[in-house]
């Protein structure tokens, strides 16, 4: 804890509506930075802010969140303008400092907040050396954060052109469909009310997409033991090395079983490759990842309103010798191998930030 005087944010800063005269409608395709409650998502002819300042949501989703605005712009309907009227109040400390629990959010099914509650904020102010410190040492993280982030689309950029390289074959290379290198299936059916507190993990498009990006599910669904095993007995169920493809709302995401644990998946959402001669797993799903980006066309909504098993049975398939397949996988997966090591590095990074954050703001770093 700290000594730092308590102020309410009312009487250090000016804490006012953005225009509520404008909306998303006056939105141009270029001109000035516009803040809505989303954040900086368009443009205006004119700006009424030239300074840096906090735009807070004040209603909807993201009621609470807030932006650092800099340069010329205008809040628009729906956000609260912020900055310090005190010079001893510097307004990168303020952005830092605040957070989202700080604000008083009524309301459930449309949560906002009040300008009465927003002046009525209370936070500690240090003096300006310690201000200063502060952000010094925060925006030296954020750096580190921005060219991770940086990095991690230069490299998803270099792995799409990779793709392009690997699977824009020659004419005269066969092709094959998918049914005759493999199986493809579903699931059997699971009812919302079989889900249990726990058990055996049950994935759906959103699981399997997280998985796809090597991110940790977020929410954990079960069926009970007993189900699974009646199901693995009689119909089988994913292995090590099978595939999972997303067959409806975000179309041809796949993702490769990683190790033999124990999970099922929902029917229709998901389809189940299985059984392959001929072809290498991991060479299939990368071939399926460069068929379902923008860069062959056939980018998810386009080509496919859902992906059937039909439909992906007859999929044609470029089928070199095994070794090649092989040299494609090790190229697309050193790349790979690097941006996992850049998600591992951007995982840290926040946590470094988290930490240096919540220890400069209690007073346990000056």
């Amino acid at each position: 804890m700290t000594n730092w005087p308590t102020k309410k944010l009312g009487e250090v800063a000016e804490v006012s509506w953005g225009n509520t005269s404008i909306t998303k409608a006056s939105y141009l395709s270029k001109g000035y930075a516009a803040y809505s409650a989303t954040g900086p998502d368009g443009f205006l002819k004119d700006f009424e802010y030239d300074r840096q300042a906090i735009v807070l949501s004040a209603i909807g989703a993201k009621c609470g969140k807030f932006f650092y605005a800099q340069g010329r712009w205008t809040a628009i309907k729906n956000t609260i303008v912020i900055y310090p009227k005190i010079s001893s109040l510097d307004v990168k400390f303020l952005f830092y400092y605040l957070n989202p629990s700080l604000w008083p959010v009524s309301g459930a099914g449309q949560p906002f907040i009040t300008m009465g509650g927003a002046q009525k904020v209370e936070i500690k102010i240090p003096s300006t050396k310690i201000q200063q410190k502060i952000i010094k040492r925060l925006d030296a993280i954020r750096k580190a954060q921005e060219l991770c982030d940086t990095q991690i689309q230069k490299i998803e950029e270099l792995f799409v052109s990779q793709l392009f390289k690997e699977f824009n074959f020659n004419k005269d290379l066969d092709l094959k469909k998918l049914e005759d290198v493999a199986t493809i299936t579903s699931s059997k059916r699971i009812h919302q009310g079989d889900y249990v507190g726990s058990g055996i993990a049950f994935y759906r498009t959103k699981e399997i997409v997280e998985l796809s990006q090597n991110k940790p599910i977020s929410l954990n669904l079960y069926i009970s033991g007993d189900q699974f095993n009646k199901i693995k007995n009689q119909f089988g169920i994913p292995k090590k090395g099978d595939i999972l493809i997303s067959a409806v709302g975000t179309i041809g995401i796949s993702w490769v079983v990683s190790d033999d644990s124990e999970f099922y998946f929902k029917d229709g959402n998901l389809l189940w490759i299985k059984d392959f001669k001929e072809i290498e797993p991991t060479y299939l799903k990368d071939f399926l990842d460069y068929s379902f980006s923008s860069v062959s066309g056939l980018a998810a909504g386009g080509a496919y309103k859902a992906l059937t098993i039909i439909k992906l049975k007859q999929f044609q398939i470029p089928l070199p010798p095994i070794a090649k397949q092989k040299e494609t996988i090790e190229r697309l997966d050193a790349i790979q191998d690097y941006k996992n090591l850049l998600l591992r590095q951007k995982s840290l990074l926040k946590e470094l930030f988290d930490s240096v954050l919540y220890k400069s703001m209690n007073g346990e770093m000056d």
